[in-house]
């Protein structure tokens, strides 16, 4: 993906303070997470690198906004991400009914 596009539209926005202030921000737009992207964050999570598993999602994630280069070497921004990315890392509920 290019580093420059703001114009791509993902499955996703997230929004993260570029510091504790909150008076800016980066905006990026991530794709939904596939299965071998899903496979090496768990490996990262099952090692416990949960910083780097956040900057794994966000660079292999990105489609678009703010360069992706810029938002994980700010760690306030890495940080800020972690809650968001558990909604993508988390399965999407199934129903099971009894026939």
């Amino acid at each position: 993906m290019t580093q420059t596009s703001k114009e791509v539209q993902g499955d996703f926005t997230l929004r993260l303070p570029k510091d504790r202030s909150r008076t800016q921000f980066y905006t990026i737009q991530l794709r939904d997470i596939d299965e071998p992207t899903y496979i090496a964050a768990a490996k990262l999570i099952a090692q416990q690198k949960e910083v780097e598993v956040i900057k794994f999602l966000i660079q292999n994630l990105w489609v678009g906004g703010d360069p992706w280069k810029d938002v994980v070497n700010n760690f306030i921004a890495v940080r800020s991400a972690s809650e968001p990315m558990l909604e993508i890392l988390n399965p999407a509920t199934g129903e099971l009914k009894k026939n």
